[in-house]
């Protein structure tokens, strides 16, 4: 008997979990691109030169590709400060520049979006001082659906999105701590913003 009922909620976590990834993956991979007010393009990594890291140029790049379509006018690169003291925002506001020759008059900086709750705080007051309404996300196919939702409870409920063109081995661990990392952030993050 004890063993039946450790067994259903072994298959019921299980079903949970796989409920979650099937979620987690549609969101990733089904973009949504529909014209934004402006673009959000979250920060990673940046290399020892202060170049963005091959994972961050992608996010970067099919930003950029986005921007020349026509998806949004206005970017908002947001990214934290790197231990070797690199600027993530202002890496990637240099490469959209250089690269995309996108007009720094259009891109805004949020030089401390540490977290994904950061940056969807600074962004949606960023987006409010302007009067922008809608936004789309950019970011690996597996931190989409936790960005969307972080933006909508910081305040922007037109959220769209777009996963970059990059995959490398150690997402397959990142798909599997975002199945855990993305609950627990909608429990722990009911309130919005602080």
């Amino acid at each position: 008997m004890l063993a039946r009922v450790a067994l259903g909620m072994i298959g019921a976590l299980m079903l949970l979990v796989l409920g979650e990834l099937t979620a987690l993956l549609w969101a990733g991979f089904r973009d949504d691109i529909t014209h934004s007010d402006v673009g959000i393009v979250l920060g990673s990594s940046v290399t020892a030169a202060g170049e963005p890291s091959p994972r961050l140029r992608a996010r970067l790049d099919r930003t950029g590709e986005l921007w020349q379509a026509g998806a949004f006018p206005v970017v908002i690169v947001s990214g934290g400060v790197e231990p070797e003291g690199w600027d993530e925002a202002a890496v990637m506001a240099r490469y959209l520049e250089q690269r995309w020759q996108i007009p720094p008059t259009a891109i805004l900086l949020d030089p401390t979006g540490n977290t994904t709750h950061d940056t969807a705080c600074h962004s949606a007051v960023l987006m409010h001082q302007r009067g922008y309404r809608s936004a789309l996300v950019i970011s690996q196919y597996f931190h989409i659906a936790r960005s969307r939702d972080a933006l909508q409870r910081a305040g922007i409920s037109d959220v769209h999105h777009a996963h970059a063109y990059f995959f490398e081995s150690r997402d397959i661990y990142s798909t599997v701590r975002e199945v855990v990392a993305w609950p627990v952030y909608r429990w722990r993050h009911t309130d919005a913003c602080d």
